[in-house]
């Protein structure tokens, strides 16, 4: 919704046209009529002691993971009224960012531990989508040695735009040692809007 003001309060009746346009300007993220929002254009009108009006464009829900996408609001043809601005840009935020990455729990022994990243919806273009793996009470390292707990890569995974699911694969380091559950952490980065963190618990074995 866009919110046209006046600067003091009407004192006649004034119009002025608009037209909800193609931002050309925005490439990929230009927002698609029919397909991101309802193209709308009419005449909003200022009676006496008004000063603010809305126009409303109609937004397009779907399923895509996709950028926000951007169109135009153009003033044009005022009547009384002088336009200090004749454009205005809308964002649409892209609300579909259901991803999910569940904690797991295996012995030692029994690795790889796999973690499965999870989204609710298709996209319109392959996602990749970062990770890093780090120690909280176990101790990872490039490899497996005396101490270390599990290998601890960083990497990334990528969704094609059919995909729902990704594996994220950790490599468990098994010991004679007796020892307590130990943990670790995999953080995704890049899934759009916010991060996302996993536990892995490693349960002894010996």
């Amino acid at each position: 919704m866009f919110t046209l003001e006046l600067n003091a309060p009407a004192v006649e009746k004034g119009t002025v046209d608009y037209e909800v346009m193609v931002l050309s300007s925005a490439g990929p993220a230009a927002a698609v009529p029919g397909q991101d929002y309802t193209p709308v254009s009419g005449t909003v009108t200022f009676g006496p002691g008004d000063t603010e009006k809305q126009v409303r464009v109609p937004v397009l829900d779907d399923n895509a993971d996709e950028v926000d996408k951007q169109f135009l609001l153009l003033l044009k043809n005022p009547e009384v009224l002088v336009l200090a601005d004749a454009s205005a840009v809308g964002i649409i935020e892209d609300d579909d960012d259901g991803w999910i990455i569940g904690d797991r729990r295996l012995l030692e022994n029994a690795g790889p531990m796999v973690f499965t990243v999870t989204r609710d919806h298709t996209s319109a273009a392959a996602v990749t989508v970062s990770y890093t793996v780090t120690g909280a009470s176990a101790v990872g390292a490039p490899a497996c040695a005396d101490g270390v707990d599990f290998v601890a890569p960083s990497g990334s995974v990528t969704l094609a735009p059919a995909d729902t699911q990704a594996s994220i694969s950790i490599a468990l380091c098994d010991d004679s040692d007796t020892e307590s559950a130990e943990a670790f952490q995999v953080e995704l980065t890049g899934v759009p809007g916010r991060k996302l963190t996993a536990t892995g618990t490693i349960v002894d074995n010996d």
